[in-house]
């Protein structure tokens, strides 16, 4: 019993720490494309990037100094809005706020390989707007440490310097959309018509919507050591209950 609990003890040193990576993209990178569009159910919204467009997801390893590493990739996304409540800010204007859940996947242009994948319930969409619409600019996302549920995953190959390995994340991960220019005229190159969307009594745009956006977010990965010492504790528990 003293013997392998001081094995694992050493095994938790070689196992180090998780490791993190920051990901990221930005609007002007899904060129002739908007990047979400809502209205096909008033609740909902997605993706608005056709097959010919792509996103640029920028990896980092944690501010560290290795180069950002850039993915060609397809973003896959749909969400759901659950309005909670509109509050006053003064002068007509109001914060809109909404629990927002969904997933989305980053998938990779040239191999086909999903990427980076994300599952979430409980996040927050914020639009600022007049009592019964939206402006031009509105934000989305979700934060493990703030208490949504949140399960991202990695399903690219190995990048070791960058914390890397294919699998599921573990806490502490979040993630943050900015949209902005969100407007009803969906025309292309947009000349600024129809800015902002109008809300029904239950305030949800009664019309299809579109918006530019930009993405960051952040995961704990952990490190492959780890997932070795779990099965070996598991092991050592098993012939703990045996003896």
């Amino acid at each position: 019993m003293k013997y392998t609990l001081t094995a694992l003890a050493g095994m938790a040193l070689v196992a180090g720490s998780a490791n993190a990576a920051f990901f990221s993209f930005a609007s002007d990178t899904a060129d002739r494309h908007w990047t979400f569009i809502g209205g096909n159910a008033p609740n909902l919204f997605h993706d608005g990037i056709g097959p010919a467009g792509k996103v640029d997801l920028m990896i980092d390893d944690n501010n560290g100094p290795l180069p950002t590493l850039t993915f060609s990739s397809r973003l896959q996304a749909q969400f759901d809005l659950k309005h909670v409540g509109s509050i006053p800010l003064g002068n007509g204007d109001f914060s809109h706020n909404y629990l927002v859940s969904g997933q989305f996947v980053f998938v990779d242009i040239a191999t086909g390989t999903p990427l980076l994948f994300t599952n979430f319930s409980d996040g927050l969409f914020t639009a600022r707007g007049g009592q019964d619409s939206w402006y031009s600019t509105a934000g989305f996302g979700a934060d493990s440490f703030g208490g949504a549920n949140i399960t991202m995953s990695w399903g690219g190959a190995p990048l070791p310097g960058y914390g890397l390995n294919p699998g599921t994340f573990i806490n502490p991960q979040g993630f943050q959309y900015t949209l902005t220019a969100i407007n009803t005229s969906g025309q292309l190159p947009y000349d600024m018509s129809s800015p902002g969307v109008k809300l029904d009594q239950a305030m949800y745009p009664t019309e299809q919507w579109f918006a530019e956006g930009s993405y960051s977010a952040s995961g704990n990965v952990p490190a492959p050591g780890a997932l070795v010492l779990g099965g070996l504790g598991v092991i050592a528990a098993a012939r703990r209950r045996r003896a």
